[in-house]
């Protein structure tokens, strides 16, 4: 992790400092500001539990072992055929660094305020698992992950079909994307938020809520561990993990998100009334008791775009957009915080231990 941090300040620093006077400058900005991550990215040789396991499944399709759709292979169709083509196992972690690093760098430069491209960095690196690790550690989720954010500008543009095949490839790298992207194309439309609508919004996370609260939500688990049981161990750790704290920030950042768009509704492009409701959805995730872990993959880049834009956007209201950038931060650091005390990361040091081709 002392790496990790290294690196994450490196980062903050250059999306702080860097210039970007026009759209070249801006473009550049972002390639600089990546150069770190992705050689933390594309250097490992040991990060997480799952690493040895992945070499493994590479060694196995790699080396001409016919395809498996069963659920014994513990590997999707689209992993196996992509170690089937690639040479080396060191090429697969080179490329799912250098995609990462590419889907993060076009939805900062679509989605994200010049000015406040710091508030982007300092949620996704805070939110570490389910940006930074969850897609180097677990790299069916990671490719999943990715596929779906470089798609995602098919959601903003309404373009279904793209998004479609978009949803099938990353459906081939992990089931889970069939639940959580058509979620994402049906919700984030591009039309102005209307009262209606955030009446609708409260009414379900109330819902949502009080199921959470009284342990409905959990009622998928059963379901979770007979489709996927290798997550056992993931979902017993973190479906408990919310705590009063996670509830009191996630309604104050409902509060804070529904009355800045409904200050700003007049100045908010199709686009960004699109990326806030897909920021929306993460901020709800927290209420998804048992899947929220995953859910959190797939939607917190959107909630950091959403932080900034309000942010930038705030000037009327300015107080309340710095208090949303602030509860936001501290949201991403307490479940920083959740996720190093979890039984599976603390009581393994290969999540903290971080090794590289330099040692």
């Amino acid at each position: 992790m002392i790496v990790y941090f290294i690196v994450f300040i490196v980062t903050l620093l250059l999306s702080y400092f860097l210039p970007a006077r026009n759209d070249k400058e801006f473009k550049w900005k972002l390639v600089i500001m990546f150069i770190p991550l992705f050689l933390f990215g594309a250097l490992r040789v040991n990060m997480g539990n799952d690493y040895p396991v992945y070499e493994f499944y590479f060694e196995e399709f790699h080396g001409g072992v016919k395809f498996s759709f069963d659920e014994t292979s513990h590997s999707e169709i689209g992993y196996q055929f992509l170690c089937y083509i690639m040479p080396s196992f060191r090429s697969i972690l080179v490329l799912n660094t250098f995609l990462l690093c590419l889907a993060f760098g076009m939805f900062i430069y679509r989605n994200v305020p010049k000015q406040y491209i710091w508030v982007a960095v300092l949620i996704i690196f805070f939110n570490v698992d389910k940006n930074i690790y969850g897609s180097m550690v677990g790299l069916r989720n990671g490719f999943a992950v990715i596929t779906f954010l470089l798609g995602s500008v098919f959601i903003q543009e309404r373009r279904w079909l793209p998004f479609a095949l978009i949803t099938v490839v990353a459906m081939s790298f992990h089931t889970s994307a069939v639940f959580f992207l058509p979620v994402a194309y049906i919700i984030g439309r591009r039309t102005e938020i209307t009262k209606m609508e955030i009446t609708i919004w409260v009414i379900v996370l109330a819902v949502l809520g009080l199921m959470s609260s009284v342990g409905l939500l959990n009622a998928v688990t059963p379901f979770l561990l007979s489709n996927f049981d290798r997550y056992e161990a993931y979902i017993e750790d973190f479906s408990g993990h919310k705590g009063i704290m996670m509830v009191i920030t996630t309604l104050i950042l409902f509060y804070l998100i529904f009355t800045l768009f409904y200050a700003n509704r007049k100045v908010l492009t199709p686009n960004q009334n699109s990326l806030i409701r897909l920021g929306l959805l993460y901020v709800a995730s927290m209420y998804m008791g048992t899947i929220s872990m995953r859910a959190g993959y797939f939607y917190n880049v959107f909630f950091a775009g959403t932080v900034a834009t309000f942010l930038h956007f705030g000037s009327k209201q300015n107080n309340l957009s710095k208090i949303l950038c602030v509860v936001a931060i501290i949201m991403s650091m307490y479940s920083m915080y959740l996720w190093t005390h979890a039984g599976h990361v603390a009581g393994n040091p290969l999540y903290t231990i971080y090794h590289s081709i330099l040692d």
